[in-house]
Protein backbone atom coordinates (compact mmCIF):
# COMPACT_ATOMS: atom_id res chain seq x y z
CA UNK A 1 0.00 0.00 0.00
CA UNK A 2 1.51 3.26 -0.75
CA UNK A 3 1.92 5.89 1.68
CA UNK A 4 0.75 9.06 2.13
CA UNK A 5 2.06 12.42 1.13
CA UNK A 6 2.43 14.71 3.97
CA UNK A 7 -0.27 17.06 2.68
CA UNK A 8 -2.23 14.12 2.85
CA UNK A 9 -5.01 14.31 6.23
CA UNK A 10 -3.77 12.15 8.98
CA UNK A 11 -5.22 12.84 12.23
CA UNK A 12 -2.39 14.34 14.76
CA UNK A 13 -4.46 11.82 17.54
CA UNK A 14 -3.77 8.90 15.62
CA UNK A 15 0.06 9.59 15.01
CA UNK A 16 0.50 10.22 18.82
CA UNK A 17 -1.36 7.15 19.42
CA UNK A 18 1.21 5.35 16.86
CA UNK A 19 4.35 6.95 18.40
CA UNK A 20 3.23 5.46 22.08
CA UNK A 21 2.60 2.50 21.05
CA UNK A 22 5.73 2.12 19.02
CA UNK A 23 8.03 3.52 22.19
CA UNK A 24 6.27 0.81 24.37
CA UNK A 25 7.25 -1.82 22.13
CA UNK A 26 10.75 -0.92 20.97
CA UNK A 27 11.83 1.81 23.50
CA UNK A 28 12.06 5.99 22.71
CA UNK A 29 16.46 5.13 21.90
CA UNK A 30 15.24 1.88 19.75
CA UNK A 31 12.42 3.69 17.89
CA UNK A 32 12.72 5.16 14.11
CA UNK A 33 10.52 8.07 12.63
CA UNK A 34 10.13 5.16 9.81
CA UNK A 35 8.84 2.98 12.24
CA UNK A 36 6.17 5.61 13.47
CA UNK A 37 5.85 6.24 10.29
CA UNK A 38 4.44 3.07 8.74
CA UNK A 39 1.98 2.47 12.08
CA UNK A 40 -0.02 5.27 10.41
CA UNK A 41 1.11 4.74 6.60
CA UNK A 42 3.35 7.65 6.28
CA UNK A 43 6.50 7.80 4.50
CA UNK A 44 9.53 9.51 7.57
CA UNK A 45 9.59 12.22 5.56
CA UNK A 46 5.84 13.21 5.56
CA UNK A 47 6.09 12.81 9.65
CA UNK A 48 9.03 15.13 10.02
CA UNK A 49 6.64 17.65 8.01
CA UNK A 50 4.50 17.46 11.01
CA UNK A 51 7.26 17.19 13.44
CA UNK A 52 10.31 18.36 12.72
CA UNK A 53 12.33 17.59 15.48
CA UNK A 54 11.77 13.88 15.33
CA UNK A 55 10.99 11.78 17.81
CA UNK A 56 11.64 14.06 20.39
CA UNK A 57 9.00 16.22 19.36
CA UNK A 58 6.92 13.05 19.31
CA UNK A 59 8.13 11.82 22.80
CA UNK A 60 7.10 15.33 24.25
CA UNK A 61 3.67 15.82 21.65
CA UNK A 62 2.70 11.82 23.83
CA UNK A 63 3.64 13.11 27.48
CA UNK A 64 1.60 16.33 26.44
CA UNK A 65 -1.26 14.63 25.71
CA UNK A 66 -1.85 12.62 28.31
CA UNK A 67 -1.70 15.50 30.57
CA UNK A 68 -3.92 17.34 28.75
CA UNK A 69 -6.54 14.38 29.25
CA UNK A 70 -5.73 13.99 32.62
CA UNK A 71 -5.55 17.32 33.73
CA UNK A 72 -9.32 18.10 31.94
CA UNK A 73 -10.13 15.20 34.91
CA UNK A 74 -8.29 16.30 37.50
CA UNK A 75 -9.85 20.22 36.99
CA UNK A 76 -13.62 18.88 36.68
CA UNK A 77 -13.37 16.80 39.46
CA UNK A 78 -12.18 19.55 41.50
CA UNK A 79 -14.68 22.07 40.42
CA UNK A 80 -17.84 19.37 41.55
CA UNK A 81 -16.77 20.83 44.88
CA UNK A 82 -17.23 17.84 46.60
CA UNK A 83 -14.94 17.36 49.81
CA UNK A 84 -11.46 16.70 49.96
CA UNK A 85 -12.36 13.10 50.87
CA UNK A 86 -14.69 12.80 48.10
CA UNK A 87 -12.62 14.97 45.86
CA UNK A 88 -9.36 12.52 46.20
CA UNK A 89 -11.07 9.50 45.71
CA UNK A 90 -12.95 10.41 42.30
CA UNK A 91 -9.11 11.86 41.47
CA UNK A 92 -7.70 8.28 42.28
CA UNK A 93 -10.25 5.96 40.24
CA UNK A 94 -10.27 8.40 37.27
CA UNK A 95 -6.32 8.27 36.82
CA UNK A 96 -6.54 4.46 37.29
CA UNK A 97 -9.41 3.96 35.05
CA UNK A 98 -7.89 6.27 32.58
CA UNK A 99 -4.22 4.82 32.32
CA UNK A 100 -5.72 1.05 31.55
CA UNK A 101 -7.46 2.63 28.66
CA UNK A 102 -4.00 3.79 26.93
CA UNK A 103 -1.11 1.34 28.55
CA UNK A 104 1.37 2.75 25.85
CA UNK A 105 0.73 6.48 27.09
CA UNK A 106 1.08 5.42 30.44
CA UNK A 107 4.45 3.63 29.96
CA UNK A 108 5.68 6.35 28.40
CA UNK A 109 5.40 8.91 31.59
CA UNK A 110 6.92 5.57 33.41
CA UNK A 111 9.83 4.66 30.94
CA UNK A 112 10.41 7.54 28.77
CA UNK A 113 9.83 10.66 30.46
CA UNK A 114 13.78 10.63 31.45
CA UNK A 115 14.43 11.17 27.29
CA UNK A 116 12.69 14.87 27.93
CA UNK A 117 13.42 15.54 31.39
CA UNK A 118 17.67 14.96 31.01
CA UNK A 119 17.66 17.41 27.75
CA UNK A 120 20.75 19.14 27.49
CA UNK A 121 20.62 22.93 27.42
CA UNK A 122 17.87 25.30 27.52
CA UNK A 123 14.38 23.50 25.95
CA UNK A 124 11.75 25.46 26.40
CA UNK A 125 9.02 22.95 25.54
CA UNK A 126 11.24 20.91 27.82
CA UNK A 127 10.39 23.53 30.73
CA UNK A 128 6.40 23.82 29.47
CA UNK A 129 6.07 20.01 29.71
CA UNK A 130 7.37 20.11 33.21
CA UNK A 131 5.36 23.04 34.33
CA UNK A 132 2.51 21.36 33.55
CA UNK A 133 3.36 17.80 35.09
CA UNK A 134 4.13 20.15 38.47
CA UNK A 135 0.18 21.74 37.51
CA UNK A 136 -1.11 18.04 38.20
CA UNK A 137 1.08 16.86 40.70
CA UNK A 138 0.06 20.26 42.96
CA UNK A 139 -3.55 19.64 42.34
CA UNK A 140 -3.62 16.44 44.25
CA UNK A 141 -1.53 18.36 47.01
CA UNK A 142 -3.92 21.26 47.25
CA UNK A 143 -6.89 18.29 48.06
CA UNK A 144 -4.89 16.53 50.60
CA UNK A 145 -3.89 20.01 52.59
CA UNK A 146 -7.38 21.25 52.13
CA UNK A 147 -8.30 17.78 53.65
CA UNK A 148 -5.69 18.21 56.72
CA UNK A 149 -6.71 21.52 57.38
CA UNK A 150 -10.67 20.75 57.31
CA UNK A 151 -9.40 17.62 59.43
CA UNK A 152 -10.42 14.49 57.15
CA UNK A 153 -7.22 13.29 56.46
CA UNK A 154 -4.38 12.82 58.97
CA UNK A 155 -0.94 15.07 59.15
CA UNK A 156 1.14 13.60 56.56
CA UNK A 157 4.56 14.83 54.51
CA UNK A 158 2.18 16.03 51.37
CA UNK A 159 4.61 16.19 48.57
CA UNK A 160 5.97 12.64 49.21
CA UNK A 161 2.63 11.06 49.67
CA UNK A 162 0.78 12.50 46.37
CA UNK A 163 4.41 11.18 44.91
CA UNK A 164 4.11 7.84 45.90
CA UNK A 165 0.53 7.89 44.92
CA UNK A 166 1.23 9.10 41.48
CA UNK A 167 3.69 6.89 40.86
CA UNK A 168 1.24 4.29 41.63
CA UNK A 169 -1.36 5.69 39.28
CA UNK A 170 1.65 4.73 36.57
CA UNK A 171 3.04 2.05 36.71
CA UNK A 172 -1.09 0.61 36.80
CA UNK A 173 -0.17 1.15 32.89
CA UNK A 174 2.90 -1.23 32.63
CA UNK A 175 1.39 -4.32 30.61
CA UNK A 176 -0.56 -5.61 33.00
CA UNK A 177 -3.64 -8.06 32.63
CA UNK A 178 -7.09 -5.82 33.03
CA UNK A 179 -8.34 -7.89 35.27
CA UNK A 180 -5.96 -7.08 37.95
CA UNK A 181 -7.68 -3.88 38.24
CA UNK A 182 -10.01 -4.39 40.83
CA UNK A 183 -7.06 -5.29 43.01
CA UNK A 184 -5.17 -2.03 42.03
CA UNK A 185 -8.16 -0.52 42.58
CA UNK A 186 -7.57 -2.03 46.24
CA UNK A 187 -4.24 -0.91 46.54
CA UNK A 188 -4.78 2.53 45.99
CA UNK A 189 -7.58 2.85 48.00
CA UNK A 190 -5.64 1.76 51.18
CA UNK A 191 -3.28 4.63 50.15
CA UNK A 192 -6.63 6.80 50.42
CA UNK A 193 -6.92 5.23 53.97
CA UNK A 194 -3.19 6.08 55.10
CA UNK A 195 -4.53 9.99 55.37
CA UNK A 196 -8.28 9.71 56.08
CA UNK A 197 -9.65 10.12 59.57
CA UNK A 198 -12.64 8.91 58.88
CA UNK A 199 -13.09 5.25 60.50
CA UNK A 200 -15.51 4.22 57.77
CA UNK A 201 -13.07 5.23 55.28
CA UNK A 202 -10.62 2.79 57.05
CA UNK A 203 -9.34 -0.64 55.40
CA UNK A 204 -11.43 -2.38 57.95
CA UNK A 205 -14.49 -1.58 55.66
CA UNK A 206 -15.96 -1.92 52.50
CA UNK A 207 -15.38 0.76 49.70
CA UNK A 208 -17.95 0.74 46.82
CA UNK A 209 -15.47 0.87 43.53
CA UNK A 210 -17.33 2.22 40.24
CA UNK A 211 -15.65 0.11 37.51
CA UNK A 212 -17.22 0.16 33.77
CA UNK A 213 -16.61 -2.23 30.97
CA UNK A 214 -16.92 -1.53 27.45
CA UNK A 215 -15.82 -3.75 24.54
CA UNK A 216 -13.73 -3.17 21.58
CA UNK A 217 -12.49 -5.41 19.15
CA UNK A 218 -9.69 -7.20 21.10
CA UNK A 219 -10.59 -6.79 24.53
CA UNK A 220 -12.72 -5.34 27.67
CA UNK A 221 -11.74 -1.64 29.09
CA UNK A 222 -12.76 0.18 32.07
CA UNK A 223 -14.13 3.55 31.03
CA UNK A 224 -15.82 6.34 32.88
CA UNK A 225 -19.03 6.69 30.62
CA UNK A 226 -20.86 4.12 31.84
CA UNK A 227 -20.10 1.67 34.87
CA UNK A 228 -21.27 -1.55 36.89
CA UNK A 229 -20.80 -0.89 40.63
CA UNK A 230 -18.26 -3.94 42.42
CA UNK A 231 -17.92 -3.87 46.07
CA UNK A 232 -13.90 -4.78 47.05
CA UNK A 233 -13.68 -5.75 50.23
CA UNK A 234 -10.91 -4.87 53.20
CA UNK A 235 -10.18 -7.15 55.78
CA UNK A 236 -7.17 -6.64 58.20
Amino acid sequence: MARKPADQTVQRRDILLAAASVFQERGYAGTTMADIAGKVNLTAGSLYHHFPAGKRDLLLAVLNDGLDIVLKQVNEIISAGSGPGETLRRLIEAHVVGVTENTSVGAAMVFEIHNVLDLAGESPERDTFVCRRDEFEHCYRQVIEAGIEAGVFRQVDTAIFTKALLGAHNWVSVSIPLCLLALILTYLFLWYSVVTTDASKSPHYRLKVTATITANADVERPTAAHGTESVIPFAC
